[in-house]
């Protein structure tokens, strides 16, 4: 009939046949490229950033805030505790110092009064 209309008078059943073909052929095309589409789209496990996920699990979602909540108070902990232990270490070792020189100090004292024993003596 459409070739009857498009002004073709005579068709050959092979023709017919090819073209039905080379229709299934280029259909079957489409509905699959249509398929993955969909499919795509559709898919349950990919996260779209602008789209918020329906149906989520809120238990799971605080249980997972609550998680990282509590490694970042360890690792702030942790951060507090060798600060400590770096000053208090910083401070026994002025106090070190400071013994060392009361040492040094001392023992100038005590060799300057040896000195003066001595030439007081000789």
């Amino acid at each position: 009939d459409i070739a009857h209309k498009a002004g073709v008078k005579v068709v050959s059943p092979a023709c017919v046949q090819y073209l039905a073909a080379a229709i299934e052929e280029h259909m079957g095309g489409l509905l699959k490229a249509m398929s993955k589409s969909a499919r795509q789209r559709t898919d349950p496990a990919r996260r779209l950033p602008q789209a918020a996920q329906a149906g989520a699990n809120i238990r799971f979602g605080v249980g997972a805030i609550a998680k990282a909540d509590k490694l970042a108070r360890e690792r702030q902990k942790e951060r507090m505790k060798e600060e400590e232990e770096r000053l208090a270490f910083s401070k026994q070792k002025k106090n070190l110092d400071e013994d060392a020189k009361a040492k040094v100090k001392a023992a100038k004292v005590n060799t300057a009064k040896a000195k003066g024993l001595a030439s007081a003596s000789g």
